[in-house]
């Protein structure tokens, strides 16, 4: 089990304190890159706050999020799909290879 750790990150100018078990440096490149999503979401509208910054760069980040994994499982069924036809093809060719030494 990987210990734990506390620490403090800045997200849109506010301090929060974390656990995590991952290393600092994990940590802190997610901070930057929610800070970045809810930098340019601030730049575009001057009168956003920073919680609607933060739960509108939320909302963008989950959307990625699942198109991310969208892709990802139909990746996944790809690939099972396709050794699923190399398994059948090297049957079919053992098949053949024996009845060819006949």
């Amino acid at each position: 089990m990987k210990q734990k750790s506390k620490y403090v990150i800045k997200v849109g100018g506010v301090d929060y304190s974390l656990i995590s078990d991952e290393p600092y440096e994990y940590v802190i490149k997610i901070a930057d890159f929610v800070n970045e999503k809810v930098e340019k979401l601030k730049k575009q509208s001057t009168k956003m706050s920073n919680q609607m910054a933060a739960v509108l760069a939320c909302i963008n980040i989950t959307d990625e999020y699942f198109k991310v994994k969208k892709t990802e499982d139909e990746l996944i069924r790809n690939v099972v799909e396709y050794t699923d036809k190399i398994e059948k093809l090297e049957l079919e060719l053992a098949e053949l290879k024996e009845k060819n030494n006949r």
